[in-house]
């Protein structure tokens, strides 16, 4: 997605039509959001936090509560541990 905006967009889009979050998570990198299509293909949208890759993978789970946060606020959540 072109901005955490346009990600909660979806979310909320999703919410509408009654399609559960399967999951969210913080990569540092990004932010993420996993749906199931009507097949039960699971399907991804991100949006590039623009933080810099680490040497370490990294993923923390997050509610939709917290998608809700000011961008500055995730993107120091999404650097704090590790």
């Amino acid at each position: 997605m072109e901005s955490l905006d346009a990600l909660r967009s979806v979310c909320a889009n999703a919410a509408a039509a009654g399609i559960p979050v399967s999951m969210a998570l913080i990569h540092r990198v990004s932010i993420s959001v996993s749906f199931q299509d009507p097949d039960g293909n699971m399907v991804e949208v991100f949006w590039a936090t623009g933080r810099r890759e680490t040497d370490r993978p990294y993923t923390d789970p997050i509610t939709l509560d917290d998608l809700r946060l000011p961008e500055d606020e995730l993107i120091e959540r999404a650097g704090s541990s590790g």
